[in-house]
């Protein structure tokens, strides 16, 4: 209860603001892996292969602006490549999804949020290792 967490809570803010700075990534990690995902995929634009790179983040307005501040702060994300959106507009309820997109976007935070971390969902971890190597392939070539 100190800390705001029980089940059904609407207002996250007490949870938000007892979230020490030094643990701010490892929590927003833990939403990534609970609920968001991130993918690379290339489509063809004009006959030219393009690469996209996407990660969402799920929950209320307030944990999305806190995530997105917290990511500003550190030069993670830029103004242009993010939004906050209703995820599925045509139900009733309070989710949204933050949206990233774009390379240096996608790559930074995921490095931000996985490099040196002990604790995370193996198979996002393996999927973030799969798309940094992915890229550097792509580099390469």
């Amino acid at each position: 209860e100190k800390y705001g967490i029980f089940s059904h809570r609407e207002d996250i803010s007490k949870l938000l603001s007892h979230i020490p700075n030094e643990y701010c990534f490892d929590f927003i990690r833990g939403v990534l892996d609970a609920d968001g995902y991130f993918k690379h995929y290339t489509v063809s634009d004009r006959g030219h292969i393009v690469n996209k790179y996407i990660i969402n983040f799920g929950g209320s307005p307030e944990l999305l602006r806190y995530i997105e501040n917290k990511l500003i702060e550190v030069n993670a994300i830029n103004d242009i490549e993010r939004k906050i959106s209703k995820r599925h507009p045509e139900r009733d309820g309070n989710y949204f999804k933050l949206s990233l997109s774009g390379r240096q976007n996608v790559l930074k935070v995921l490095g931000l949020l996985y490099n040196n971390s002990e604790t995370y969902l193996d198979r996002k971890y393996d999927k973030y290792i799969n798309m940094k190597e992915g890229d550097s392939n792509i580099n390469q070539e």
